[in-house]
C-alpha cells in the first residue's frame, strides 16, 4: 500500500483531472469548472515556480494566451 502512494505523483494526478475533465465536458458546467479549479490549485502549491516561469516566458504562445485572456 505504501509503495503505491509513492508511485503516485503529481504527473498522475494531473493525467486522472484531465480524463475526468474530458468527461465532464458534455455533462456538467460546474463539474468542468470545479476540476479546472483543482487543476490550477494542484499546479499553484506544487512548487518550483522559477522553472514553471522560465517555460511560460519562453513559450510564445502562452504570453499571446495570457495577454489575450488579461485583454
Amino acid at each position: 500500500m505504501v509503495d503505491m502512494v509513492k508511485d503516485f505523483s503529481l504527473n498522475k494526478i494531473y493525467q486522472i483531472f484531465l480524463i475526468i475533465l474530458a468527461f465532464l465536458m458534455p455533462l456538467t458546467v460546474f463539474g468542468v469548472n470545479l476540476i479546472i479549479v483543482i487543476i490550477c490549485l494542484i499546479w499553484l502549491f506544487s512548487g518550483d515556480y522559477k522553472s514553471k516561469y522560465s517555460q511560460i516566458v519562453s513559450s510564445k504562445l502562452l504570453l499571446t494566451s495570457i495577454f489575450f485572456l488579461c485583454m
